[in-house]
């Protein structure tokens, strides 16, 4: 009785030990929970932020792509920089662009004049609001409105006064003239553009180089009636299709200071679609055509049908609330009189239908695909035609029983098939060699006597190494290494690896029936076990008949803490395996691995659950065999009394 009391002493201290420790545990575990919590929080909110900016930077990106779509949708406009281009970044467009001959002298600019040879000099004259430089030894000089050439030689006329080498045939002074810095002009851009105002643009701008440096015309703004306004009149009007189009300079005068350029609103689109090369919305001109509209476009691709659709939006002077304000026309391209555009009006130009005539050859032949169909085409020139049928070799791989024809029936939702005999078709015979019908499916079938050979692959320790026919349903791994010539004094027949489909297959005693594409590798004899899992020093350990499993183990340093003994598998080198049963290991072999598991982690409740159950275990044990005992003494007691 004492020594249960004892028992149970010790059992009820320990369980409050262990109670403390998963106190502890769960108030631990409860400080842990609140950090992940906290952690789960601060990860939401990083998360909230990055959505927040991906979803700025795509509506960023949206609304690049609708301006994208915007400026290709209607034609010519894609073609200025996206976007206003400052001032300086336009002007260094020009810096090294040589001076044109036509260029005149104006305030701002700046004179470099060098003088070499009898007399030496370099010097900068800058151009003054009235247009005059100033010589010291000469005085005020007026050079506005001269060319360089102009220039060049009213300077020489000048400076002759104070260097008369300049003129004399012996001790000569030479004497160039050129441009240096030129002012930058002003030009007012008003109307449809992207960035209108006065723009300060270099002296050699054009219409084409000022509007870049504004961003561009806005897809509102016409592109064919802009118009170039000088001293208060009408200078030149410009139309960009001449230069986008047909590439003719019409938009390459120069600009002066003062100029003005006006960006009307476009006035009259209409749109193009379908097979012409270019579709969009185009700027026309009061009096164009249809035939204009589609040379815009690049013109008509060669899938185009001569059907040309126009839709076309009545007026709102001669349309009432109860009329289809759409009215469609289908015009003849070649018929197409000078039909004038209208603003609005829609233009497809349809693709031309397109209808097959072809048959199908599949099946056992050297070519098959499509082919084309011409009238009277007859079954054996088309068998001709994809190859094979004249070849004495290829065709004993061809079944010259059979050959089908599947015919689409007009009549029926099903389509027929006609089958024919080659060698019929071979020997001429005129119900075998019929007319083929456009869209038919010829289909010729394999001689399944005459199939390509099924091989098996064998290499390793083996004599004669390589591939091997298949010759009956009943070859094994065993006839293939008699045929390969047998193992060498090296091979390991115990280790046989043999792979199907890229598998492993578990080999039985070398009667496995051998399967197209299966490949045996026969390996070197091995002398080594491999360990490896839960033991502190997993590798390759020397193996000695007779050497246990629990041996190997110890060589390897034994099992780590973590290791469950109860939980180990031998994998022999032939791909089986054989797991510990019992109290009973496998038995190690040659070039097989010893793979001990470990145990899964447990957590602190659950370590307690174990350990409470284990202790109760073993005081149950102890306590059956204190009553055996006690009962035992008890019945010895009494024989002696008796």
């Amino acid at each position: 009785m004492k020594l249960f009391r004892i028992f149970t002493f010790c059992f009820v201290a320990m369980a409050s030990v262990l109670a403390q420790e998963a106190s502890i545990s769960v108030g631990t575990n409860e400080a842990d929970r609140r950090i992940t919590e906290k952690q789960a929080e601060l990860e939401e909110r990083r998360q909230e932020i990055e959505l927040l900016t991906l979803e700025a930077q795509m509506q960023a990106q949206s609304r690049a792509l609708q301006d994208s779509v915007r400026l290709n949708k209607f034609f010519g406009y894609s073609f200025f920089r996206s976007g206003p281009v400052a001032a300086e970044t336009g002007n260094a467009m020009f810096e090294n662009l040589p001076v044109p001959k036509g260029y005149t002298v104006g305030s701002g600019d700046n004179i470099e004049v060098l003088l070499w040879g009898q007399t030496q000099l370099q010097s900068s004259y800058p151009v003054d609001r009235d247009g005059r430089i100033f010589v010291p030894e000469i005085g005020p000089i007026d050079v506005s409105g001269k060319t360089q050439d102009e220039l060049r030689e009213f300077l020489k006329k000048e400076f002759v006064k104070i260097y008369a080498t300049i003129d004399s045939k012996k001790d000569r002074t030479y004497m160039d003239v050129s441009l240096g810095t030129l002012q930058s002009i002003n030009v007012q851009i008003v109307g449809e553009v992207r960035s209108p105002g006065i723009h300060t643009v270099h002296p050699f701008s054009t219409v084409v180089t000022a509007l870049t440096q504004a961003g561009g015309v806005d897809t509102t703004g016409s592109l064919r009636s802009l118009r170039v306004i000088r001293d208060d009149e009408l200078l030149q009007e410009v139309d960009f299709y001449d230069l986008m189009l047909r590439g003719e300079q019409t938009t390459e005068f120069r600009l002066r200071e003062g100029d003005l350029i006006m960006v009307p609103v476009r006035l009259s689109t209409a749109t193009i679609k379908g097979e012409v090369h270019k579709p969009g919305i185009y700027e026309m001109k009061p009096g164009e055509s249809i035939k204009q509209l589609i040379a815009y476009a690049g013109g008509l691709k060669f899938t185009a049908s001569s059907v040309v659709e126009l839709r076309r939006t009545r007026s709102w002077e001669v349309r009432n609330n109860d009329d289809d304000p759409i009215e469609i026309a289908y015009l003849n391209y070649n018929q197409l009189n000078p039909k004038e555009i209208v603003d609005g009006d829609v233009i497809k130009v349809h693709r031309i239908m397109s209808v097959s005539k072809e048959v199908i050859v599949n099946g056992q032949v050297k070519r098959p695909g499509a082919y084309a169909f011409q009238d009277s085409l007859k079954l054996k020139d088309l068998l001709k035609l994809v190859g094979g049928i004249n070849d004495e070799d290829f065709i004993q791989s061809v079944n010259p029983e059979k050959v089908d024809i599947i015919r689409r029936d007009p009549n029926s939702d099903y389509s027929k098939v006609i089958s024919v005999k080659l060698s019929d078709i071979l020997n001429d015979r005129q119900e075998a060699n019929m007319n083929l019908n456009n869209h038919d499916q010829v289909t010729v079938y394999p001689n399944l006597k005459f199939l390509p050979a099924r091989t098996v692959k064998i290499f390793g320790e083996v004599l004669l190494p390589g591939v091997y026919p298949i010759l009956s349903d009943f070859e094994t791994i065993e006839s293939i290494v008699v045929r390969a010539g047998g193992f060498s004094s090296r091979a390991f027949p115990e280790g046989i690896v043999l792979t199907r489909g890229g598998q492993r297959v578990v080999i039985e005693e070398m009667k496995n029936t051998m399967k197209q594409g299966d490949e045996i590798n026969v390996p070197e004899k091995s002398d080594v076990v491999q360990i490896s899992g839960a033991v502190y020093n997993p590798g390759l350990i020397s193996y000695i008949e007779g050497r246990s499993v629990r041996e190997y183990i110890s060589f390897a340093g034994g099992l780590t803490p973590d290791a469950n003994k109860n939980d180990l598998i031998v994998i022999y080198a032939d791909g089986k395996v054989a797991p510990r049963r019992l109290y009973m290991n496998p038995k190690p072999a040659p070039g097989c691995t010893i793979q001990v598991n470990s145990r899964p982690v447990q957590t602190p409740v659950e370590q307690l659950l174990s350990f409470l159950t284990e202790t109760s275990t073993t005081i149950s044990q102890i306590l059956a065999s204190y009553v055996l005992l006690t009962q035992i003494g008890n019945l010895m007691g009494a024989q002696g009394s008796g």
